[in-house]
């Protein structure tokens, strides 16, 4: 596989990691909204990311999450999930190009 492929490759699966947070984040504040209670998403991303799929994701990704940074990332209110992760985003693009 050429440099650039598996820039590309780990873009993708880069892209695969930020939409599984996006989504935690979604259901963090809808649960924080409707009883104020979201440790089933903690939960949830925790036995993701500690099982074989995130595990999986993460080292197609080339990267190493911290289980205590993904989970305080995924608490924060939408608007500064969506800053950001769109910072995180633009800088894989630089560093790609």
């Amino acid at each position: 596989m050429t440099d650039m492929n598996a820039a590309a490759c780990r873009r993708l699966w880069a892209s695969v990691l930020l939409t599984t947070l996006d989504d935690w984040n979604r259901a963090h504040v809808i649960a924080r909204r409707r009883n104020g209670n979201p440790r089933r998403v903690d939960a949830d991303a925790r036995a993701w990311l500690r099982g074989s799929w995130g595990r999986t994701v993460a080292n197609l990704a080339g990267i190493e999450p911290r289980e205590d940074t993904v989970l305080a990332l995924i608490r924060l209110p939408r608007a500064e999930f969506k800053n950001r992760t769109h910072a995180i985003g633009n800088r894989g693009d630089k560093e790609a190009a």
